[in-house]
């Protein structure tokens, strides 16, 4: 699931992790695709793909109060497109 490589690129940021583990979760974590949702349908889906796949969804997205109020990252990156 998608929380369980947030967690994973998380974990390998620790300065304190053993370097065995670290090589072991660059195994499982996928390369960087930027921003990658942690809600709705495009759930553990990079932001990239989504608005390559589903113009109108970010454009929803665009328009969403929530998302501008409580998520300025995200609504950031969506004024980009």
């Amino acid at each position: 699931a998608s929380t369980d490589v947030s967690y994973a690129r998380w974990l390998m940021k620790q300065p304190s992790i053993h370097q065995d583990i670290k090589n072991a979760l660059e195994l499982y974590v996928p390369e960087d695709q930027g921003y990658m949702m942690t809600f709705g349908k495009y759930k553990g889906k990079p932001l990239n793909w989504i608005k390559s796949n589903d113009h109108k969804y970010i454009e929803y997205l665009k328009k969403t109060e929530f998302i501008k109020q409580n998520m300025p990252k995200l609504s950031k990156l969506l004024s980009e497109f």
